[in-house]
């Protein structure tokens, strides 16, 4: 396993023993950025800018993110939405 790997791991784990496990799976914008350790306003720069896996839309305006998604996201290495998109089935039964 490389170093990044294991500093990826790491950084999951604090994240997951931060989380309530009993939440709903869909994560508002804030949860979501939380998750990530990232502010609201940045959480919504990369999904403009594609470099994150893409919101499931609940009504007008209403983005969640699956908590899941966004976690096996981080351990495939982030990639861009448009990578992840290609990837995202093989990796999500990989690891989920």
């Amino acid at each position: 396993m490389t170093k990044a790997t294991t500093k990826i791991l790491e950084l999951l784990e604090r994240i997951a023993d931060g989380i309530d496990a009993g939440r709903a799976e869909g994560l508002a914008p804030a949860d979501a950025a939380a998750l990530l350790g990232i502010s609201t306003s940045k959480l919504h720069e990369l999904n403009a800018r594609g470099l994150m896996p893409a919101p499931s839309e609940l009504g007008d305006r209403c983005p969640r993110w699956s908590r899941t998604e966004l976690k096996t996201w981080l351990l495939a290495g982030a990639p861009g939405r448009a990578r992840w998109n290609l990837m995202r089935d093989t990796t999500m039964r990989r690891t989920g």
